[in-house]
């Protein structure tokens, strides 16, 4: 009897370990995909900013190699616009 509760016992703390492990690699991978996502999305964002920039600049007439300089999109982008 005594030998099937140490077993129980042991059982329990196994599997509480594997839990609290599951538990903080999961939350570990949740922090981390957020901060990939924040870049990503930071990134998305100055991208299109520049886009936007150009596009007015080029409305406005500006030399190409001027736009280039200050949105760092390349010819081939802002001929797009």
């Amino acid at each position: 009897m005594e030998q099937d509760e140490h077993r129980l016992k042991v059982y329990r703390d196994w599997k509480s370990t594997v839990e609290t492990a599951e538990f903080k690699g999961h939350e570990r991978g949740l922090e981390e995909g957020l901060a990939k996502g924040e870049k990503i999305g930071l990134a998305k964002g100055r991208k299109e900013q520049a886009i936007e920039f150009a596009r007015l600049m080029k409305a406005s007439n500006e030399p190409l190699e001027k736009i280039i300089q200050y949105t760092h999109l390349t010819e081939e982008e802002i001929s797009k616009l």
